[in-house]
C-alpha cells in the first residue's frame, strides 16, 4: 500500500479531520495524498528539506501547494496537539480576519515578483485575496502588516503563496461531453485540412498534463482509425515547473480509472507500482515547456489551442491581452477550446460558434495584430532594433485633494467665485461656483470648447492656446452673452490663467466667468474688437503645427516601415528561436528525466550502503558485547601468529594489553603452563583441524586450552587462529567425585546381583512347591472321579433330579481338575506367551453361566450384555479365570436390599479392548481399592475366599502387557475394566 492510497482513503473517511505528515523520503509518494487531504478539508505538515536526511519526498509535497506548515519533526507534536484540542486552525478561519489594502496587496506581490519571475498583478483580486488569507490562517497570523514581514524573511513561504495563486485543477477528460465534441468534430477537421507534415497543438496551463496526455490520446485514436503520414506536436505549457515535472513523468495514481475508460488504461498506459504510466507512442508527441502566457510570446500557426479554465483568474484587461495572443497563434480556420465558465465575448467577431455551452471556437480570419514588445522573451545575440522614440511629457497623476487645494490656491490669487479647471486639451477636470450661465448643458461631454456659446468658442481657444504659449494670464473683456427665456443679455469677461502642478510637467488652466470690469492697464486682454486678429493668429499657429505634425508623421511612417522589417525579421527568428528552444527544452526534460532517475537509484544504493554500514555498526557491537561479556577469554591471531584481537578474560591467561595488537604471540608471556602453545597454534593453521589441550595455571586452576582455525566466508584457507580458555577446574572436582561414585555404584551392583540370584532360587523353590502341590492334588481328584462314575452306574437313571445332581457333580469335578492344571501354570505367567489364538468372549460368558447357574438361580440375578467386540488375543483359560472371578464376585457381594444386576460390555478404546464388568452390590470405599489386589487381602471377613482371587487376575493382565481400573462407592456397587492389548 503506498503513501498516496492511504492519504486518499483517509481523506475519503475522515474528511475535515484528517492530519497529512510527510517525513524525509525519497521519490514522490504521499504528494498526491494530500492534495486528497486538502481538498477534503484537512491539514498537512511537512518535514522541513534542511531536516531531513532525504529531501525526496518533502520538497515534493512542498511542490504541490497543498502545505499547511513546514517544520522540524519536533516542532510537529505540538502544532497536532493544539489543533486537535482547539482546533485552532478551524477557529482561526471563522474570525473576523483584517481587510487587505490595495497598498498591502501591491506590497506582497511586488515582493513576489521580486523573487519570482511571476506576476500576479493583473489577476483577479478576490481570488488572490481569498488565498492570501488561506495562508495566514496557516501560520496563525491575522494581520496583513506581520504576514508581508514573514513573507521577506521566508522564500520558502514566497514559493508556496504564489503555488497557492496557481491554482491546478484538472483531470483526464473532464467535461466528457465537450471532449466528444472535440473528437467528433474538431480532431477530424484539423487533420483533414492540414497540409503539412506537422499538426501543431497548443494546451496552455496544463498543469500536470492530464488534459494535453487526453487531447494526444484522441489524436492517436483518430489515426489508428485514418492512418495518415503527419507528425503530431503537442505544445504544453504551464507557468508552475513542479505541476510540469509530474506532467513529463506521465505516471498517474490508481483513481484515473474513474475518468479513463478500461479501453484505453489497456491500450494508452502500462501499469506502474499502484499506478499508471503514459506509454510512450502517446509521450513522444507532447513536448512540456515552462510558459507565462501573460508575459512570453505564443507558439505559432497552432491548428488547436485549449486554454480551459485559466483565464477566469485574470482581469478584464488581462483577459483581452491574453486572447489577442492566443487568436495570434491561431492559423486560419484553427480552434481555441475554452473552459465553460470563461467568457470569450471581446474576440468572438473573429471566431465562429462551434459549441456555446463548451466555449469551442473556430477561427474564421488570421488573428490580429499584436505588439510583441509587450512579452518577455530570450534576447537573440546580435539582432539590432530600431525604436520610434516618442518624446513624452512627465506627467503625475493628481489626487482630488491636492487638486482642490491648488485651485482654491489660484481662486484666492484672482478673487473669483465662478470658474472651471481644464487640463491643455480644455477637458473640465473640475468647476466650481455657479457655471450655468455660461455653458451649456451637454450630458457626458467635458470638452470646454464644446460646452461654451459657438460664437465664443472659436476665440477662447484661441486666447486659451495663447495663453499656454505665452504662459501667462490672458483675458477675454466685453463678450456678449445672450439670455434665454426671461434671463437678460450680458456682456461678460473671460480669465485664462495657465498653472502648473508641483512634481509634473502637465500644465492646467484655470478659466473664470465674471461681469465686471477689467482695471485699465491690464496686461494680455483681449477686446472684442480685436478678436479677428486673435483668430488670425490663432490659425498661423495652426497651420504652422499642422506642418510640423506632417513633416513628423512622415519622419514617423518612415521610421514605422522600417521597424515593421526589423519586426517581421525578428518575429521569424523568435519563432525559429522558440522552436528550436522547444526541442532543446524538450531535450532537456528528457535528460531531467535520466537525472532523476539516476539520482534515485543512487538513493537507492546510499540507502543501502547505510542498511549495510548499520547492520555493520550492529555487528560490531554485538562483537564487542559478545567480548566483554566472555569471562573464558578468547585471543585472536592471524596466519604469521600476530596479535589481531583478544577478549578482556584473556588478560588473566596471557599478559597483553591494547599496544600488544600486531605483536607477535611468541612475544608475550603466559600465566598457563602450556609450552606447547606455539607449535599447537602453527600446526591449527597448517591442517586446519583443532587442537584441545589441558593445562595449569599459576593458580592452581584447570583450563582447557582449545585452538581452532579462523576461517573467511568463501577462502578454503586458515587465515589465523583462535584460542579460547575454558575454565574446567569444578569440572575436573565432579570428575574425582563422580569416580568415587561409580566404584560405589560396582559395589552395589555386586550386592543387587547376589541378591537377584538369591530371589531366583527362591522363586525357583516356589514354582516347584507349585507343581508339586497340582501334582499331588490330582491324584485325589482322579479317585473322586472315578467313584462318581461308580455312583452314577448305581443310581436311579429314571429320577430327573438326580441326573442332574449328578451331572452337576461331574462338571464340578472337572472344573477343579481344570483350576488345578491352572495353578500349574501360574509359575510362567510373566515369562511364557501361553496362546496367541482370539478367543470370543460372548462364548466364555455362556460357560461361565453354565458353571455358577445354581448360584445365579438361588440369588435370582439379572445379568445386560453389550459386546461390542466379541474376539479377544488373550490365552483362554487367563480370560476363563478373569470373567469367573469378576462375575463370582459381583454375586458374592450382592446387596441384600435389592436383587443383583451385573453389566458386562466390551468395546475399543485407545488401542485397546476394555472389557468392564458393573455391579449394584454392596460396593467399596475408595480407600480400599488398593486393598483388594494384595495377596490375602479380603474386603470382609463374613465372606466366603481366600483372598487371592483379583491378585491373580491382576498379575494375568499385567503380565500380558494390559491394565486394571476400579470405579468403587460403598453402597452402589463397583464396576471393573480389563484393559487387553489387541
Amino acid at each position: 500500500m503506498t503513501i498516496d492510497y492511504f492519504f486518499t482513503s483517509l481523506a475519503l473517511d475522515r474528511g475535515s479531520k484528517a492530519i497529512g505528515i510527510i517525513l524525509s523520503g525519497t521519490g514522490n509518494d504521499g504528494s498526491r495524498g494530500i492534495e486528497a487531504i486538502k481538498h477534503a478539508g484537512g491539514i498537512a505538515l511537512i518535514q522541513d528539506p534542511d531536516t531531513a536526511n532525504f529531501k525526496g519526498m518533502p520538497e515534493a509535497a512542498i511542490a504541490t501547494g497543498c502545505a499547511d506548515s513546514i517544520l522540524s519533526p519536533e516542532a510537529m507534536p505540538q502544532i497536532i496537539e493544539d489543533y486537535v484540542r482547539d482546533g485552532i486552525l478551524e477557529l482561526l478561519t471563522d474570525q473576523p480576519s483584517e481587510q487587505i489594502s490595495e497598498e498591502q496587496l501591491g506590497q506582497i506581490l511586488t515582493l513576489i515578483k521580486g523573487n519570482l519571475p511571476l506576476d500576479f498583478t493583473d489577476y483577479k483580486r478576490p481570488t488572490i485575496i481569498r488565498r492570501i488569507k488561506r495562508r495566514m490562517v496557516s501560520h496563525n497570523l491575522n494581520k496583513v502588516d506581520k504576514y508581508y514581514q514573514f513573507l521577506k524573511g521566508n522564500a520558502a513561504e514566497i514559493a508556496l503563496l504564489s503555488n497557492d495563486f496557481m491554482i491546478s485543477v484538472t483531470s483526464f477528460f473532464r467535461d466528457p461531453e465537450a471532449f466528444k465534441i472535440i473528437a467528433e468534430t474538431v480532431v477530424p477537421d484539423i487533420i483533414k485540412r492540414n497540409n503539412t507534415e506537422v499538426l501543431k497543438i497548443w494546451v496552455a496551463g496544463c498543469a500536470t498534463g492530464e488534459e494535453a496526455y487526453s487531447i494526444a490520446i484522441l489524436i492517436k485514436e483518430y489515426l489508428n482509425k485514418h492512418p495518415k503520414n503527419i507528425e503530431v506536436k503537442i505544445f504544453a505549457s504551464d507557468i508552475s515547473k513542479a505541476a510540469l515535472d509530474t506532467a513529463s513523468k506521465g505516471i498517474y495514481p490508481e483513481n484515473i480509472i474513474k475518468t479513463v475508460s478500461k479501453e484505453r488504461l489497456q491500450q494508452f498506459f502500462t501499469r506502474e507500482g499502484t499506478g499508471y504510466k503514459v506509454k510512450h507512442e502517446i509521450r513522444k508527441m507532447l513536448i512540456f515547456a515552462q510558459h507565462d502566457l501573460t508575459k512570453n510570446p505564443p507558439y505559432c500557426n497552432i491548428d488547436l489551442i485549449s486554454c480551459r479554465n485559466l483565464l477566469i483568474y485574470l482581469n478584464v484587461a488581462l483577459q483581452q491581452k491574453v486572447f489577442a495572443m492566443l487568436h495570434f497563434g491561431l492559423k486560419e480556420a484553427g480552434y481555441l477550446v475554452l473552459g465553460p465558465s470563461e467568457s470569450a465575448s471581446v474576440i468572438k467577431d473573429g471566431f465562429n460558434e462551434v459549441s456555446g455551452k463548451w466555449n469551442i471556437l473556430k477561427s474564421n480570419k488570421t488573428g490580429r495584430a499584436i505588439r510583441f514588445d509587450t512579452f518577455s522573451s530570450h534576447s537573440i545575440g546580435e539582432l539590432k532594433t530600431t525604436r520610434i522614440e516618442v518624446n513624452q511629457k512627465h506627467i503625475v497623476p493628481v489626487s482630488k485633494t491636492e487638486l482642490s487645494d491648488q485651485v482654491d490656491s489660484a481662486l484666492l490669487k484672482e478673487s473669483a467665485f465662478n470658474g472651471v479647471c481644464t487640463d491643455e486639451n480644455l477637458s473640465v477636470i473640475q468647476s466650481f461656483g455657479n457655471t450655468r450661465a455660461y455653458l451649456k448643458n451637454i450630458n457626458f461631454n467635458l470638452n470646454l470648447n464644446d460646452l461654451l456659446p459657438e460664437h465664443i468658442s472659436i476665440v477662447f481657444k484661441a486666447a486659451a492656446h495663447k495663453a499656454l504659449k505665452l504662459n501667462e494670464r490672458v483675458v477675454l473683456k466685453g463678450l456678449k452673452l445672450e439670455g434665454s427665456g426671461k434671463a437678460k443679455n450680458k456682456v461678460i469677461n473671460i480669465v485664462i490663467s495657465p498653472f502648473a502642478i508641483s512634481g509634473s510637467e502637465e500644465r492646467l488652466l484655470l478659466i473664470l466667468f465674471n461681469e465686471s470690469q477689467t482695471t485699465t492697464g491690464e496686461k494680455n486682454v483681449i477686446r472684442v474688437d480685436n478678436i479677428n486678429e486673435v483668430t488670425r493668429e490663432h490659425v498661423i499657429s495652426l497651420e504652422q503645427e499642422v506642418a510640423q505634425l506632417k513633416h513628423t508623421v512622415n519622419v514617423a511612417h518612415e521610421r514605422i516601415a522600417s521597424s515593421n522589417e526589423n519586426m517581421q525579421s525578428f518575429t521569424e527568428e523568435l519563432q525559429s528561436a522558440n522552436e528550436e528552444m522547444q526541442s532543446a527544452n524538450e531535450e532537456m526534460q528528457s535528460t531531467n528525466e535520466e537525472l532523476q532517475s539516476v539520482n534515485e537509484e543512487l538513493q537507492t544504493v546510499n540507502k543501502d550502503h547505510q542498511l549495510t554500514i548499520d547492520e555493520l555498526t550492529d555487528l560490531n557491537d554485538d562483537l564487542n558485547n559478545y567480548f566483554r561479556s566472555n569471562i573464558n577469554g578468547q585471543l585472536f591471531v592471524d596466519r604469521g601468529l600476530l596479535v589481531k584481537r583478544y577478549s578482556p578474560g584473556v588478560v588473566k591467561h596471557i599478559n597483553i594489553r591494547e599496544g600488544d595488537i600486531g605483536r607477535p604471540l611468541s612475544n608475550i608471556t603466559t600465566n598457563i603452563k602450556f609450552e606447547t602453545l606455539i607449535e599447537d597454534v602453527k600446526k591449527v593453521i597448517e591442517d586446519e583441524a583443532p587442537i584441545t589441550r589441558e593445562a595449569e595455571a599459576t593458580d592452581g586452576k584447570v583450563y582447557q586450552v582449545m585452538t581452532m582455525p579462523y576461517l573467511k566466508k568463501n577462502s578454503k584457507k586458515a587465515d589465523g587462529a583462535i584460542i579460547s580458555f575454558y575454565d574446567i577446574t569444578e569440572l575436573k572436582k565432579l570428575l574425582q567425585k563422580l569416580d568415587i561414585s561409580n566404584k560405589s555404584l560396582d559395589v552395589s551392583n555386586r550386592s543387587l546381583d547376589n541378591s537377584n540370584k538369591s530371589l531366583l532360587r527362591i522363586n525357583a523353590d516356589l514354582n516347584n512347591f507349585v507343581f508339586g502341590a497340582s501334582h499331588d492334588l490330582k491324584a485325589p481328584i482322579v479317585n473322586i472321579e472315578m467313584l462318581l462314575e461308580i455312583l452314577n452306574d448305581k443310581l436311579d437313571t429314571k429320577d430327573p433330579e438326580v441326573m442332574e445332581l449328578s451331572g452337576m457333580m461331574n462338571k464340578a469335578v472337572t472344573n477343579f481338575k481344570a483350576i488345578i492344571s491352572d495353578l500349574a501354570s501360574v509359575g510362567y505367567i510373566e515369562s511364557e506367551d501361553l496362546n496367541d489364538n482370539r478367543e470370543s468372549i460372548p462364548a466364555l460368558f455362556e460357560e461361565i453361566k453354565e458353571i455358577l447357574s445354581e448360584r445365579i438361580k438361588v440369588s435370582r440375578a439379572i445379568f445386560h450384555t453389550d459386546f461390542r467386540k466379541k474376539e479377544v488375543r488373550f490365552a483362554k483359560k487367563n480370560l476363563r479365570s478373569v470373567m469367573l472371578n469378576l462375575i463370582t464376585n459381583a454375586l458374592k457381594f450382592s446387596s441384600p436390599d435389592r436383587l443383583p444386576e451385573i453389566s458386562i460390555k466390551t468395546e475399543k478404546k485407545d488401542g485397546f479392548i476394555v472389557l468392564t464388568v458393573t455391579d449394584n452390590g454392596i460396593g467399596i470405599t475408595k480407600d480400599e481399592i488398593d486393598q483388594i489386589f494384595k495377596k490375602y487381602k479380603r474386603v470382609s471377613d463374613a465372606t466366603e475366599g481366600t483372598g487371592i482371587g483379583l491378585y491373580l487376575i491382576r498379575k494375568i493382565v499385567n503380565a500380558s502387557g494390559g491394565k486394571i481400573e476400579v470405579e468403587c462407592e460403598a453402597g452402589k456397587g463397583c464396576a471393573f475394566k480389563i484393559f487387553f492389548k489387541i
